[in-house]
């Protein structure tokens, strides 16, 4: 039953999206994302500053995970081998660590703080209104990359990490990756992708060139060929979202519903 409530819930989902898209390509009643008001100020911030907040964010990455791992290997054994332990902890000190060096390099250099104001109801219709939109190109994509990677002879083999997830051992280890993908990372990811590697080529290129830069970054770093087209095109939404809006809220909206959309669909067991 389950399993039949969340197919239906996913199939009236891909119905709203489709809707919207049929509405932007067929009407003018609708005016899509794409062309709505630019409100992203320009972080004006010299390429040396820029190479300055590559660094701050790498050795608080660097230094943090080897605090961690220095005391996983002082004080207990039993996460050494095992991938669920190892993706939280280790998840947990690389997102932390990078969250703790963007807040101190904002101290530094205040003008990376987006300034426009807009209320987290506002950002959290923003982002649910996107998820819908997203998710009929996104699994149209997501299916014809797997084709094509297969042709290639390119492994399509779900990570070993999915299995562990569906096998529902460990639950405190389940709740906090499921924490860490919908709070922690979306909001340390948005402000490092969008609020910081796209708000600088956005000064220096073309938009297009800007959203491809860096939602290609964002795909390449998470480190799964499977996901890294469909990632692109999310990226690049997470982007619009921002130069749109003019704040981070509604793109960490977006990637945090995203990742729980993912999240519901591992556990249930449902490829999709």
């Amino acid at each position: 039953m389950p399993q039949n409530i969340l197919i239906s819930a996913e199939a009236l989902f891909l119905l709203l999206g489709l809707a919207y898209w049929i509405r932007c390509l067929f009407t003018s009643k609708e005016t899509p994302i794409w062309k709505a008001q630019n409100r992203l100020t320009r972080w004006k911030i010299p390429l040396s500053d820029f190479f300055l907040f590559l660094f701050v964010l790498l050795v608080f990455v660097f230094v943090g995970s080897q605090l961690v791992i220095f005391g996983l290997a002082k004080w207990t054994t039993e996460i050494k081998g095992n991938l669920l332990k190892e993706t939280v902890v280790i998840g947990y000190a690389t997102h932390l660590s990078c969250l703790i060096g963007w807040f101190a390099f904002s101290l530094m250099k205040p003008s990376i703080r987006l300034t426009q104001k807009i209320s987290w109801a506002a950002a959290f219709k923003k982002g649910l209104l996107s998820l819908i939109i997203v998710l009929p190109p996104l699994l149209i994509i997501a299916a014809t990359w797997e084709f094509l990677l297969k042709n290639f002879g390119i492994s399509t083999a779900p990570q070993e990490l999915i299995g562990i997830l569906r096998s529902g051992e460990n639950v405190p280890y389940l709740i906090a990756i499921v924490f860490l993908a919908v709070i922690i990372a979306p909001i340390n990811e948005e402000l490092l992708f969008r609020g910081g590697v796209f708000r600088f080529l956005y000064q220096r290129v073309p938009s297009w060139a800007a959203i491809l830069i860096s939602s290609s970054l964002f795909a390449i770093l998470h480190g799964n060929w499977l996901s890294f087209l469909p990632l692109v095109l999310l990226g690049s939404l997470l982007c619009l979202l921002t130069q749109k809006s003019g704040s981070l809220k509604p793109a960490i909206f977006l990637h945090a519903l995203f990742n729980l959309h993912s999240i519901i669909f591992i556990f249930s067991g449902i490829d999709i």
